[in-house]
């Protein structure tokens, strides 16, 4: 069995902004998740909470270079939210192997401005590990 990254839950939150939102309130958040559904892939999600009942437009861009390839993937739809509801709104799984390199932004938008984005970075700032030639 596969378990969850230990630090999922703080990735997720350690990037969170709000901007304004309706009337200048922030009205949803956006937070992105990391887990380890099987060997050699990594599963990215973007979460939202609506604060208030609100339908926003959710965009989850995810870029994976290294030694198991190149991809950048994104997801977008729409969401309708109840004030104080949860929902995973986008899922992307990508291959990931040693040496590595992630990076993924999810931003909520409502009627075009954006009001939440979130980001995190994972894996190797290079393809070549300590002490290797690069």
């Amino acid at each position: 069995m596969v378990k969850p990254l230990a630090c999922a839950v703080a990735i997720a939150l350690a990037a969170l902004s709000a901007g304004p939102g309706i009337s200048g309130e922030s009205v949803a958040l956006v937070s992105i998740a990391l887990d380890l559904p099987a060997e050699g892939q990594l599963q990215v999600a973007a979460d939202v909470v609506g604060l208030v009942a609100v339908t926003a437009h959710v965009t989850l861009k995810v870029e994976k270079s290294g030694p198991s390839g190149h991809a950048t993937v994104t997801q977008a739809q729409d969401v309708a939210l109840a004030a104080g509801a949860h929902s995973r709104a986008a899922m992307l799984t990508v291959s990931f192997a040693p040496g590595d390199r992630l990076s993924a932004t999810a931003t909520l938008a409502v009627d075009d401005i954006v009001i939440s984005t979130a980001t995190t970075e994972t894996g190797a700032p290079d393809a070549a590990g300590p002490g290797e030639a690069k």
